[in-house]
């Protein structure tokens, strides 16, 4: 009972991603039919041709900029917080990590305005760096990686202490190692919120040039200037297909890091 239980529930699921595949190899008649079909009843990669009649490449590289800086300087950040938060004892150490803990409350998107007025003040304004820096810390990631590294047994850092490594040393080469679980994860969100922040991008990156892939669709596939000709397409076909093309570096990412995943998740709510 339990199995069926489970396959129900992933029926009802995976089925907006099974019915968005479907719909992006359709024309605009087969995604407006009612009820929706189960598979394109005409395929065809008209969607997907008009998508790689953009500068794809471009706004790919501009993505993959954005997402592994945003991965490293974010899970770096994090552990490095999370190391002196779990082994160190330092004056305000309860005040600050409250301090911290308070800003997993606080919306993001309150915080839009002071960011963009301090990135144009310091000259990043409008730039890919400037996106990255703005997500570089995020306190949920460091309190993850702090109730993850508390499960490390002193005693190795003791012995790691004892044969002369440093704090740095430690970190790398004892507690980085051990924390591949939770490291993974942090990586996968970060990389997920890379790819998926569109007010702070659209807001930010507005020069041709640092377009990145999920700003370049969405403003494509909301261009009207092609006029009445344009209008009659199938936009919803498009948008389906945008969607796909966003979902797959994400699933494929997932996926190749799922027992990591899993792993970091199971420690981290036994902690």
């Amino acid at each position: 009972m339990s199995k069926v239980l489970v396959l129900i529930a992933a029926i009802v699921l995976l089925s907006p991603l099974w019915f968005t595949a479907v719909g992006s190899f359709q024309d605009l008649d087969g995604v407006m039919s009612m009820p929706p079909a189960p598979w394109p009843r005409v395929p065809t990669l008209e969607n997907y041709e008009w998508i790689m009649t953009h500068p794809i490449a471009l706004w790919a590289r501009n993505t993959g900029v954005l997402v592994v800086l945003t991965v490293m300087i974010s899970v770096t950040v994090s552990c490095c917080a999370a190391y002196a938060f779990a082994f160190f004892d330092f004056k305000f150490k309860k005040a600050l990590w409250l301090l911290l803990l308070a800003g997993v409350m606080v919306p993001r998107i309150s915080l839009i305005i002071p960011l963009f007025v301090v990135l144009r003040k310091v000259g990043l304004g409008g730039t890919l760096i400037g996106v990255v820096l703005a997500r570089a810390v995020v306190p949920m990631a460091l309190y993850l990686a702090r109730a993850f590294f508390e499960t490390v047994p002193r005693s190795l850092l003791d012995a790691a202490r004892i044969d002369g490594a440093g704090d740095f040393t430690i970190l790398a080469r004892v507690v980085a190692p051990i924390s591949k679980p939770i490291i993974t994860c942090l990586a996968l969100f970060s990389a997920m919120s890379a790819q998926g922040d569109y007010i702070w991008q659209n807001l930010q990156l507005q020069r041709p040039e640092v377009v990145p892939l999920l700003i370049g669709l969405i403003r494509a596939v909301n261009d009207r200037q092609g006029g009445q000709a344009e209008l009659m397409m199938n936009p919803i076909g498009r948008k389906l297909a945008m969607a796909m093309v966003l979902l797959l570096p994400m699933l494929a990412i997932y996926f190749t890091a799922s027992r990591y995943f899993t792993s970091a998740l199971g420690g981290a709510i036994k902690e």
